[in-house]
């Protein structure tokens, strides 16, 4: 039999090492007031003290572990069989789009055009496919001829190249026009300086008489002539170049235009070669999916059969029946903890306590709300309720004979009534609260008519009864009577360390 664990892939499957959960309270345990079971600071524990608690409380049906186990082999086999299902769908395309496939490689000469009158089956369909993957490339190395992937991606290549040099020369012919433009201001600013507002006279006419005056204030000078000849032959001269610059603008202009537009014709081309190429490769990717199709084997839907069935066994286990059962039985063991929360005259006994199995712990339901054992007060109180806590369960386990050892393991139970600097021997600072512990103690072993054994180790010695005559033994190092022989030790120890 196994028991489902929350948060856990497998079930677990009930021990004695669970059971031995409910029968021990170490040092450090006994009294915590985060932790109420043994081992329960362990995330590996506590997931299985979840689960196991119902089971030994009585909760799960033995014949539960069975279904849950088939209901869960079910419901992994549906998971299955829906991933098969979409892989299966994924990998072969719809019928229609494997006929396009088809009619495209018959158009591509890839495959003879079908006789006319006969209905392709989807088997027809897939061969074509795959004769067409098989032979195209075989055909194409026979005639010479490159694969058409091959071609456009050369193409494409050859098309990236011719698009770098056009941008290059649009980019040279850019520059020569702005520096056209460049020159042609600065070369009209030199001729307006020189022309001098149209002062000088008719370049052509070198024999007037005012040749050897200057042409501002008209008086003589012999070197009037020949700088007047200078300055008339530098404006010939940048005439000239403002004609010819001006006469080349507009023809780079004109280039750069239709270079321009060859730029445009290439970027279509790539665009259009880039979307052949993503046909031709999302349809071989198809065609060769499709093919695979074929080969896979052929899966029956099981899915409505396996859905009846999880259904039927979900009906048959329902978490409610079980939850029921849970809430029921805790209710039961709650009255228990409650009545040995009077015994012990315990913060909150008057409030309705509960174990709350999610949980791991004791909540006393006040007016305020809830009250977690943590929130309880100090040590005794959480002492007082573990061991309350493990006679009321041990009490269940006896009464419902279920199969969890008969024994409970106390370790220093009195370790809360101490003084910190408490040395062995010293007495507690309130007997009564102590005896009255051992008295409920007595009680549940007397109620369960010795089917049941507490085993405490203990510092406080008590004269009282019922303590005194359930002493078995007194171990200390002063008595020569200790859980070591002293004929073992071969080395001295120190006092402090014997305690």
């Amino acid at each position: 039999m196994r028991i489902p664990a929350v948060r856990s892939a497998k079930p677990i499957a009930p021990s004695v090492r669970h059971a031995l959960f409910f029968c021990l309270q170490k040092q450090n345990e006994v009294a915590n007031e985060d932790l109420l079971f043994h081992g329960q600071g362990d995330d590996f524990h506590r997931t299985a003290l979840r689960a196991m608690l119902p089971y030994f409380l009585g909760a799960v049906d033995p014949e539960r572990a069975l279904r849950e186990h088939q209901l869960r082999v079910l419901r992994r086999e549906l998971t299955e069989m829906e991933n098969a299902l979409a892989s299966a769908r994924v990998a072969g395309p719809a019928s229609g789009q494997a006929r396009a496939l088809l009619t495209e490689a018959i158009e591509a000469g890839l495959l003879p055009v079908p006789p006319p009158g006969r209905e392709l089956t989807a088997e027809d369909v897939v061969a074509g496919l795959r004769r067409a993957l098989s032979t195209g490339s075989a055909e194409a190395d026979v005639r010479g001829v490159e694969d058409p992937l091959t071609a456009l991606t050369e193409s494409r290549r050859a098309l990236r190249q011719a698009h770098a040099r056009i941008r290059a020369r649009i980019s040279n012919l850019k520059q020569a026009a702005r520096e056209n433009d460049e020159f042609l201001g600065q070369a009209t600013e030199h001729h307006a300086r020189l022309a001098t507002l149209g002062l000088l006279p008719d370049p052509g006419n070198d024999e007037l008489p005012h040749a050897r005056h200057c042409p501002v204030c008209g008086s003589p000078a012999p070197d009037a002539g020949r700088i007047a000849v200078v300055i008339r032959e530098d404006l010939v001269r940048l005439n000239g170049e403002l004609n010819t610059i001006g006469r080349s603008t507009p023809d780079i202009n004109a280039m750069i235009a239709e270079e321009q537009n060859k730029l445009g014709d290439v970027r279509a081309a790539l665009a259009n070669n880039q979307d052949e190429i993503d046909t031709l490769t999302a349809g071989r990717r198809a065609a060769a999916a499709f093919a695979r199709h074929e080969k896979l084997p052929h899966i029956v839907d099981r899915r409505e059969d396996i859905v009846a069935q999880i259904t039927a066994l979900e009906e048959q286990l329902g978490s409610a029946v079980q939850d029921d059962r849970l809430s029921s039985f805790i209710s039961l063991v709650n009255s228990k903890i409650k009545d040995k929360a009077l015994m012990l005259d315990l913060d909150h006994r008057e409030d309705p306590i509960r174990l709350d199995p999610r949980a791991l712990t004791i909540v006393a339901d006040t007016a305020r709300g809830p009250i977690r054992l943590a929130e309880m007060g100090g040590g005794e109180n959480a002492m007082g309720y573990h061991v309350a806590t493990m006679l009321s369960l041990h009490e269940w386990f006896s009464e419902q004979s279920r199969p969890v050892p008969r024994f409970l393991v106390l370790d220093q139970p009195s370790q809360v009534y101490y003084p910190e600097d408490a040395q062995d021997g010293t007495p507690v600072t309130d007997r009564a609260a102590l005896l009255n512990l051992y008295k409920t103690i007595q009680r549940t072993i007397d109620a369960l008519q010795s089917d049941f054994q507490v085993i405490i180790m203990e510092h406080a010695d008590l004269d009282d009864e019922p303590f005194r005559a359930a002493v078995q033994a007194r171990w200390r190092r002063s008595n020569s009577d200790a859980l070591v022989p002293h004929e073992w030790i071969t080395e001295d120890v120190p006092e402090e360390a014997s305690r």
